[in-house]
């Protein structure tokens, strides 16, 4: 399974073994090249000679609609395994399930994928338009039998808009934030499968004056249970407190001069809040819903 690279009309993934050096599959199939192909009903597969290209030079070729996408690798460098996964957006395609845009992940003995509340594991998910907050559910599996670590970095990223965002790395087993857009995550497992071990967090960036840094200001995950991360891209964080509905202040934390904060909850009722984030130019006041 590690030597089988994917590819429908989102794009293509590479193979889970790929040293970093191969061709991302572009739709076009070499000659002498194996491929399988997963069908969505019975029928006949028709191959013909006016298929046949002359010329196939650019293995980035966009495809015949507008999209967003992400290509992120999963890798354990003592045993030299790991996945790809390729996230995209689209107006043609949708947050359900599409034939055209959605292939289920492959059996890797190391594998990261999206997720889907019917259940479903992808290695390419295509997804609605890219909007400010939007965030992706992600499972990892490993069958590594030792506890070792792991790397998740991101290998490309087309398109205008996602392009001008900053994508961030929720571990929500371990309760931690990460810009990727930055720097690479590392992370310690065992052997198994965590469906809902991470969060990909898209926050779109504004050119800026005063308010547009305030607007970037972001807190996820939204409702949330016992940490609220906070993340001011722009400007750094003062103060942080947090009102019940009837204005008593509940909470509040001054952080040092950093951009992201993780706020602890476990002390809140369920209930609706309001969190009052001061930063270097300003002040933002985000609602939250605690669970």
């Amino acid at each position: 399974m590690s030597d089988i690279s994917m590819y429908n009309a989102m794009g293509g993934t590479a193979a889970g073994n790929d040293p970093g050096t191969s061709t991302i599959p572009n739709g076009y199939i070499a000659s002498g090249q194996g491929f399988g192909v997963k069908t969505t009903a019975a029928g006949t597969a028709v191959f013909n000679n006016s298929m046949r290209v002359t010329e196939n030079n650019d293995t980035y070729r966009k495809p015949a609609f507008e999209s967003d996408r992400i290509w992120l690798n999963v890798y354990n460098e003592k045993w030299e395994m790991g996945s790809a996964i390729l996230i995209g957006f689209s107006n043609v395609s949708t947050n359900g399930l599409d034939a055209k845009f959605d292939s289920k992940r492959l059996a890797t003995p190391v594998s990261l994928y999206s997720t889907m509340l019917s259940g479903e594991q992808l290695a390419i998910q295509g997804l609605a338009p890219l909007e400010n907050e939007t965030q992706v559910s992600l499972g990892f599996d490993t069958q590594i039998d030792e506890e070792t670590a792991y790397r998740v970095s991101i290998n490309d990223i087309q398109g205008a808009n996602i392009e001008t965002a900053v994508v961030y790395l929720i571990d929500n087993k371990n309760n931690n934030v990460t810009n990727l857009s930055e720097t690479d995550y590392e992370f310690t497992a065992e052997k198994g499968q965590f469906n809902s071990r991470f969060t990909l967090q898209f926050k779109k960036i504004e050119v800026l004056g005063t308010e547009e840094s305030l607007s970037n200001v972001a807190i996820f995950p939204n409702p949330a249970d016992t940490v609220l991360n906070i993340v001011s891209p722009n400007s750094y964080l003062e103060n942080i407190s947090v009102y019940d509905l009837l204005g008593r202040r509940i909470n509040q934390n001054i952080g040092p001069e950093t951009n992201n904060y993780q706020l602890n909850l476990a002390s809140l009722h369920t209930g609706i809040y309001f969190v009052k984030i001061d930063t270097e130019v300003g002040t933002v006041t985000k609602k939250l819903i605690k669970k």
